[in-house]
């Protein structure tokens, strides 16, 4: 080409300023360039002025090259070969189709834009085209296809220069149309200036790349230049009217060519909503006025997408094996299109149900777990939006969604993007996306800035960590989305691009066997941890010190603390485990939770209360689980109740419990560490002895629902009276609940009456418990008109079996499952245990003690085998306060009401239960060591019931080896 056929280019587009040439007949053998470093001799310089660099900068030194003329903005230089223009971008475009040959004039180019749905609409129209034998090319988001040959490009709309270059290709290899993705950079820099498109869609906008368009109003114009440039190619214009933005452009354009333009067509798509009618997804008509094209009724499950695209003419039923909402625009955007091109309309029919879902865009990853896993692209707070809210229509039982957000990107859609995700998924993991330049804890913590602490979100940084635990962390039936990245093969830190295949990883989780050992389900990022604990959050150092640290284990013991840990440095009674964080930190993939920062040699995270640290962890890590979860309390009876309820609910679905009495703050967070994603129940116990501790155990366990058996006189010396024992118990119920349940016999809890569930003996329960009778077998009972049966023999054990019963039935579990399940014997370790032999029986209750247990274990010696010898060996109810003498009295008072019955007793304040007239005060030993060298348990009545009962600090336990009845 010559100077003289550059100059006409640029003067009929009036880009053409001046030039310094007067020779035009010039010849111009080189390529048209725009970056300097990649000039050859004879090439063109185009000078652009981009956002880091500015092509005229470098004009003196390119004068010193053999390039053959630049084109520039600035004034010329007569040193110098030069064309001054208006616009160096668009004559770049210009130049470079002039150098090619102008291939777009033997092309019919389709282009589509919109926030989403670019790519998946473009790839089916390629995809279709293609099945009907038509040559064809696509430019998009995955690179390039020239017919069914692939290749990449950089961007999703490549530059002037590499575009024309392609559209060359694609021309040589005889093809007939183009079908591209045009992006909205690629609009506002004029990488598509000149271009005449043949038919033009648009999908959709909202919130994306406002890093780059500064406002939606920005980004808006720059979306509807593409119309202008189809509008001057007199071709034929798709958009989607229900739309905002949409509605907006079709009224401009509609309005423009009825005064200006002849034989360009515009066609409206649109004019429904989407409603959710029988758990389907169905599209329905508003109206028909403003659409050229419109969805008549669709409806979209897991196996595929059915609809009716009406026109004015035809009738198009169309299936598809794509599923969501959105699929169905893009799919009916398709059919629009090839309805434009003519195609037969039973043509069409049979065609759509061919076309194939679009890699990382809703693309599904198959697996034999019943798991049903999608990868999909979205990483906008629409696209996020749109996909799950298709997948939540579509779910059998939960949808779980694991998301990003790109560095030096639009800063101000983090925050949302969570909000959304949090609106539809029940549980969220937040990970790295391509941090690109941008610190990604930052990012994170723009994310999860205006979300509650408390929502189900966590986070783990590590991309590949984070889908295998996402993955683990479904069951069969869960739908997973994992979001942002999509077709995209890599990941960007730095600037480099690491290879990075969401797919592959999660194909290859898919694969996997989840790990048998004892590790979390989901390990504790560090980022989390010190969002939790308020720690200083490490934002402000480069991007390379910043590692994706994380931990698959909690501990509180030193002693069995293994790798990857964290370490719980907890202050007890008798030991500091600040003492042990070099053993604790042997290994250096650990990290210490401290109270104070003297411990600044390991790696540790300050926070003021160690114990409270541990529940923050596992009260947040519990909100990731399905299991509903159900907290009780209760002076008397609580470990009971609890294994009568979890051998119930076992029985009918997988169930978490309290290990043993584990119910303290430490002993709920070992309980939390263990569920499992399977769990469908999880019932803990929860116990107190000082005011304000139930508040502190209910919120990490954050139950469903609540049960408190009883109010008695325990810990008396923290709540003073059973007054203060009630309102730290209720304190479980001063929260949101699904279901309350209560001791129905108190008339303390008659408050809670209108929105509770008392059970009870009194007949004005809603749950009355009666005929409780004491059987060769264990005891049976009804619970209003069902009958039941517990292998125990303490008719006490009656009530506590109720509450399961009631808590079980309230959550749908059939008669039959219960009545089975309360054929378990109970395991309960010091409680009421029973040891029959030929020589005597042994009942052992060596846990706990207050007035009430004591008063229903005495109540329960006194009658078993009423003839034999009855000997009780008791010992002090401890943290009574002040009404320790009188409770210890009153046990005593009870004790001289029965007769033929030996008492020892054992502690300070055990004296009192020997009366002032009858009982042998030489039978008080003040310990446990005592009583064992007196011999006296050596020599226990042949056949004698022998009762121990008393506070577990007073350890009568240890006296059980020892005693021997009848000499034997």
């Amino acid at each position: 080409m010559n100077v003289k056929e550059i100059v006409k280019v640029l003067q009929k587009d009036e880009l053409f300023v001046d030039t310094n040439i007067y020779d035009l007949t010039m010849e111009v053998k080189g390529r048209p360039q725009t970056d300097n470093r990649h000039l050859s001799d004879g090439d063109i310089f185009i000078c652009i002025k981009g956002h880091r660099f500015d092509g005229h900068s470098v004009i003196p030194a390119v004068q010193r090259t053999k390039v053959s003329l630049i084109i520039q903005q600035t004034p010329l230089n007569a040193n110098f070969p030069a064309i001054q223009v208006t616009n160096t971008r668009k004559a770049a475009a210009l130049v470079a189709a002039l150098y090619h040959g102008t291939p777009t004039s033997r092309l019919k180019i389709i282009g589509v834009t919109g926030t989403n749905g670019k790519t998946t609409t473009t790839m089916l129209i390629f995809q279709a085209l293609r099945n009907l034998n038509r040559k064809c090319g696509w430019i998009g988001t995955l690179g390039y296809y020239v017919n069914d040959i692939h290749k990449t490009t950089e961007h999703t709309t490549p530059d002037s220069m590499e575009l024309q270059g392609i559209l060359t290709e694609m021309v040589d290899a005889g093809c007939e149309y183009v079908v591209m993705e045009v992006s909205s950079h690629s609009l506002a820099l004029d990488r598509v200036y000149g271009v005449p498109f043949y038919i033009s869609m648009f999908t959709n906008l909202s919130r994306d790349h406002l890093d780059f368009h500064s406002t939606m109003s920005e980004y808006a114009k720059s979306k509807y230049l593409l119309f202008e440039y189809t509008r001057c190619n007199k071709g034929v214009m798709i958009i989607n009217i229900d739309d905002t933005y949409g509605a907006e452009f079709y009224q401009n354009l509609k309005r423009d060519i009825a005064s200006i333009e002849q034989g360009t067509e515009i066609a409206g798509f649109g004019g429904h909503q989407l409603k959710l009618e029988n758990d389907q997804c169905i599209l329905k008509s508003l109206s028909f006025v403003k659409g050229d094209y419109w969805i008549k009724e669709s409806a979209s499950d897991l196996d595929g997408s059915r609809f009716i695209l009406h026109t004015q003419n035809v009738n198009y039923l169309v299936k598809s094996p794509l599923i969501g909402t959105f699929n169905i625009l893009n799919l009916a955007l398709t059919v629009a299109l090839l309805d434009q091109l003519q195609i037969p309309p039973l043509t069409i029919e049979t065609l759509i149900p061919t076309l194939n879902s679009v890699p990382g865009r809703l693309q599904k990853v198959p697996n034999d777990r019943g798991i049903s896993v999608y990868i999909d692209y979205a990483h906008t707070p629409d696209a996020l939006d749109n996909v799950l809210q298709s997948l939540a229509k579509l779910k059998n039982r939960r949808l779980l969604c694991l998301f990003g957000a790109g560095g030096d990107r639009d800063k101000g859609k983090r925050a949302e993007m969570l909000t959304i995700t949090l609106a539809f998924a029940d549980a969220v993991i937040v990970t790295d996306d391509n941090p690109r330049f941008e610190n990604p804890n930052q990012i994170i913590v723009d994310i999860i800035s205006e979300t509650d602490i408390w929502a189900p979100w966590w986070i783990i940084r590590n991309r590949q960590v984070a889908i295998e635990s996402i993955i683990n962390l479904a069951q069969e039936g869960d739908i997973v989305l994992i979001a942002g990245k999509g077709h995209e093969k890599y990941q960007e830190i730095e600037g480099v691009k690491h290879c990075f295949d969401d797919y592959q990883v999660a194909e290859e989780a898919l694969n996997r066997k989840p790990d048998s050992d004892h590790r979390l389900v989901l390990p504790v990022d560090k980022l989390m941890l010190e969002i939790l604990l308020g720690d200083h959050i490490r934002t402000s150092y480069p991007v390379e010190n910043i590692k994706a640290q994380h931990y698959t284990h909690i501990s509180t013991d030193s002693r069995s603390i293994g790798k990857d840990s964290i370490f719980f440095a907890i202050r007890g009674q008798n030991y500091d485990g600040h003492d042990y964080l070099s053993q604790a930190m042997k290994y250096d993939t650990n990290i210490a939770v401290v109270e104070n920062d003297r411990h600044c040699e390991y790696n540790s995270i300050v926070t003021e209360n160690t114990v409270l640290a541990l529940g923050k962890l596992c009260r947040k890590y519990l909100q990731m689980f399905p299991a509903y979860r159900i907290a009780l309390t209760g002076s008397t009876g609580k470990t009971s109740t609890k294994e009568f309820l979890a051998n119930i609910l076992s029985n009918h679905a997988p169930t978490l419990k309290t290990d043993k009495n584990e119910n303290n703050i430490i002993g709920l967070c070992k309980t939390i560490q263990r569920i499992k994603p399977r769990d469908q129940y999880a019932v803990f116990e929860i116990g107190t002895n000082q005011f304000g501790e139930i508040g502190q155990l209910a919120d990490i366990a954050s139950p469903h629902c609540g049960i408190i058996l009883n109010v008695g006189p325990s810990h008396l010396e923290a709540f003073g009276d059973e007054d203060g024992v009630y309102w730290e118990k209720t304190a479980l119920f001063r929260r949101k609940l699904d279901k309350m349940i209560y001791c129905g016999d108190d008339e303390r809890f008659r408050v809670f009456s209108s929105h509770g569930i008392p059970v009870g003996l009194s007949p004005d329960c809603k749950y009355r418990v009666h005929e409780i009778n004491r059987q060769e077998r264990g005891i049976s009972f009804k619970v209003n008109d069902q009958n039941y049966q517990i292998p125990c023999n303490m008719e006490f054990y009656a009530l506590n079996a109720s509450f399961a019963i009631v808590t079980a039935t309230e959550l749908g579990v059939d008669h039959q499952t219960i009545s089975q399940a309360l054929k378990i014997p109970l395991e309960l370790d010091l409680r009421m245990k029973l040891v029959e032999s030929e020589q005597g029986t042994i009942i052992i209750d060596c846990y706990n003690a207050n007035p009430v247990s004591m008063q229903k274990a005495i109540e329960y010696f006194f009658d078993l085998n009423p003839s034999a010898p009855h000997v009780a060996i008791l010992g002090d109810m401890l943290e009574l306060g002040d009404t320790a003498v009188p409770y210890h009295k009153m046990i005593g008072s009870m004790l001289s009401d029965k007769t033929e019955h030996t008492l020892i007793t054992v502690g300070n304040l055990s004296t009192y239960y020997h009366s002032q007239n009858g009982n042998d005060y030489q039978l008080h030993f003040n310990d446990v060591d005592a009583l064992i060298e007196s011999d006296i348990l050596k020599d226990m009545p042949f056949d004698a019931v022998i009762l121990l009962k008393a506070s577990h600090g007073i350890h009568l336990e240890k006296a059980v080896p020892h005693i021997n009845l009848g000499g034997h």
